[in-house]
């Protein structure tokens, strides 16, 4: 894949509406495009791949309808019942998959956090240590406009669980998403310091920009807190994928590539994420990280 450069055909109104990639997707897009309730088979839902483009994108795009929305579609959609009918059963297909289909997950709070807790000493199967130690620019490019989708609204959707909260746990929140959001400064935003690491890697930093190449794997991570983040009885689940999201030791960004340290922002970022992190500590939101274990 050859991310898109900095000439941008996004507009200030929004992102523009992709391609589908099955009968779900086409049918949001359609249903988006012409103002009118999306066409699909009976039992399509129940019969698209959970983890699949097709499922994924569709949910994605019916998602986005809470956050920025997509170029020429009327805002009133957001709550339209059509697109939100088709939204809360492609919802219970995701739902049920996540509860079912993951048998190797995790089943308490302590087992979840365990081995974030510990740093590894074996690091052939990192990602950033890939990037940092063999990884070629391509590769780090295609890295960040896919990550993109996530770090562009980075902590939006928690903050939806902030008046789901009372007492220590919403302290506890609102002073991490304080810091996600810049700590009062719009250039120490964290989905601004993001942006502009794009722009040093000749990449477009726009919202949304590089949603035709994701793949059903990064969609479902998006997904996942949209999905967390819109439905109250989900909210302990939203609280708990916060810090879960983040290792207790992040990489610094010449682990993404020593080029980065050559820039202005690749050290701000890092700083700015060390600090959600000690404020987690701080506020009981995250446990400190024990010792890294001996070789």
């Amino acid at each position: 894949m050859t991310p898109p450069g900095p000439t941008s055909n996004v507009t200030a109104a929004g992102p523009r509406l992709v391609e589908g990639r099955g009968d779900l997707s086409d049918a949001v897009i359609g249903a988006l495009r012409t103002g009118t309730p999306p066409v699909y088979a009976p039992g399509a839902v129940l019969k698209a791949d959970p983890w699949g483009d097709d499922l994924q994108l569709a949910l994605y795009l019916l998602y986005e309808l809470h956050y920025r929305g997509f170029e020429e579609v009327d805002d009133a959609r957001e709550w339209d019942p059509d697109p939100l009918r088709l939204r809360q059963a492609i919802e219970a297909r995701f739902l049920h998959a996540l509860r079912t289909e993951l048998a190797d997950a995790p089943r308490s709070v302590e087992d979840a956090f365990a081995p974030l807790l510990v740093e590894p000493v074996d690091l052939s199967d990192s990602l950033s240590h890939h990037l940092e130690t063999e990884g070629e620019l391509w590769q780090l490019r295609e890295y960040a406009a896919l990550r993109s989708l996530y770090h562009l609204k980075e902590a939006d959707p928690h903050v939806w669980v902030v008046p789901r909260l009372t007492g220590r746990a919403k302290a506890a929140m609102v002073a991490v998403e304080y810091d996600e959001f810049g700590a009062g400064r719009a250039d120490r935003i964290h989905a601004r310091l993001f942006a502009d690491l794009m722009t040093d890697l000749g990449l477009d930093p726009a919202y949304g920009r590089h949603l035709e190449q994701a793949p059903a794997p990064l969609l479902a991570t998006v997904n996942l807190m949209s999905l967390f983040g819109l439905h109250r009885a989900l909210r302990g689940a939203l609280v708990g994928d916060r810090p879960a999201r983040r290792p207790s030791r992040e990489p610094h960004p010449r682990s993404l590539d020593p080029r980065t340290q050559r820039t202005a922002h690749a050290p701000g970022r890092a700083s700015a994420e060390q600090g959600v992190v000690n404020r987690e500590h701080r506020v009981g939101l995250r446990p400190r990280a024990p010792h890294p274990r001996p070789a």
